[in-house]
């Protein structure tokens, strides 16, 4: 590693959030907490993780000492806003706080703070206090603060992933609730890592399952979807079969509900299920995850619902669509968004937008009944985009 600045990062970033933290746990202990943060950053900005992001690019740590003490830091943050501030009412000033020009007015206490890289220096007088307002443009909150923890947490797992082995369930299913969010950053894992990765991997299985059993059916879909897009996304890129494989058979736990997917053998006489109504098991599992938000908002009446299942899974197991005798009628919805679903159902089949889908689907699903589709001219015909545009909805998913 290069000779470093006498104050890096890394240093700087470890003493804001420990005197964050110092202030919350005052707050906690006073028993009402200041949750506005007006912050003069004109010689060091506060909780800096793109900086942080661009020093472990170019900066290679051997001794993970300070980034797990970091991490730490941000843990025992975000803990003390979930467990404890969220309780607190606003700290109130007995009198108001008004500034004219520009315009300020408050009932409520908050910190007036100029920061430089390794010092909080606070405004303890009223006329300070107006002088770092009439000059500041950075206005933080307690919860704003707490995201950028979450980031610096994000950031340090991308680039060290053995930091996620340190954290318990608990948080990532924190950070899930709070920002619906909990991916890995999709980049080529060299093989000497194999080992590392494994029990990350693993780990993260275990810690998703956790989080699923703690949410309700609606929320177990989003999330169970959420996770295996991300692990497909790593999967794609990866360059060893080793590794290819280790995320296969993670996709497969995540689709199966975070379970392991039934393997039976010639031995197992308690077992009434083939290998192939186990394997269907699990696509008609995959293909009510994806569907089941439309059946819950009455999109698809119960009958048509499973007139859709049925189908699809005859697809994936036969290669065929049945023949019905009335079409499936689906009530209003976005046809993009209803496209997008049955996209990711075949994509998570392994299989791309075929034209069996897109016949089927002009022929037997009501909304797609009136749309172009020339199959001469498959991908200019509105069907065809409609299955493959996703929308601003699932895009956060």
């Amino acid at each position: 590693m290069g000779k470093e600045t006498k104050y890096n990062i890394i240093n700087i970033l470890s003493y804001q959030l420990y005197e964050i933290e110092r202030l919350i746990k005052k707050d906690v202990e006073r028993g009402d907490m200041i949750y506005n943060y007006f912050i003069n950053e004109n010689k060091c900005k506060l909780l800096d993780f793109y900086q942080l992001e661009t020093y472990l690019t170019k900066t290679k740590i051997e001794n993970l000492a300070s980034l797990e003490s970091m991490n730490n830091l941000c843990i025992r943050i975000n803990n003390l806003w979930n467990d404890d501030l969220k309780k607190l009412e606003c700290k109130k000033l007995e009198n108001p706080f008004t500034i004219k020009e520009p315009l300020f007015n408050s009932w409520i206490d908050f910190y007036a703070i100029y920061i430089s890289k390794i010092e909080f220096h606070y405004c303890i007088t009223k006329e300070d206090k107006k002088e770092l307002l009439l000059n500041t443009n950075k206005h933080y909150t307690l919860a704003s603060i707490n995201a950028k923890c979450i980031e610096i947490r994000n950031t340090l797992k991308s680039f060290y992933p053995s930091l996620r082995l340190k954290e318990d369930s608990k948080q990532y299913y924190i950070q899930y609730q709070n920002f619906k969010h909990l991916k890995f950053t999709p980049k080529i894992y060299p093989i000497y890592q194999y080992d590392e990765m494994s029990d990350i991997f693993n780990k993260h299985a275990l810690d998703c399952k956790y989080i699923f059993e703690n949410l309700n059916r609606k929320e177990q879909n989003t999330f169970k979807n959420h996770v295996i897009d991300n692990l497909i996304e790593v999967e794609n890129i990866q360059i060893h079969e080793e590794f290819k494989k280790l995320l296969s058979n993670i996709i497969a736990y995540c689709r199966n509900n975070f379970n392991e997917p039934q393997k039976p053998t010639e031995n197992n006489k308690t077992s009434t299920k083939s290998p192939s109504e186990g394997e269907n098991n699990l696509t008609v599992s995959t293909i009510e995850d994806w569907l089941f938000e439309f059946k819950e908002q009455e999109i698809l009446k119960e009958k048509h619902y499973k007139n859709l299942v049925t189908a699809l899974d005859c697809y994936f197991e036969k290669g065929t669509f049945p023949v019905l005798e009335n079409k499936i009628k689906v009530g209003r919805v976005n046809k993009k968004r209803f496209g997008w679903v049955l996209n990711r159902i075949f994509h998570a089949e392994g299989k791309g937008i075929e034209i069996n889908l897109l016949r089927f689907a002009k022929n037997n699903i009501s909304i797609f009944e009136d749309v172009n589709f020339d199959e001469n001219n498959l991908q200019k015909s509105n069907l065809y985009k409609y299955f493959t545009t996703t929308t601003e909805q699932h895009r956060k998913h």
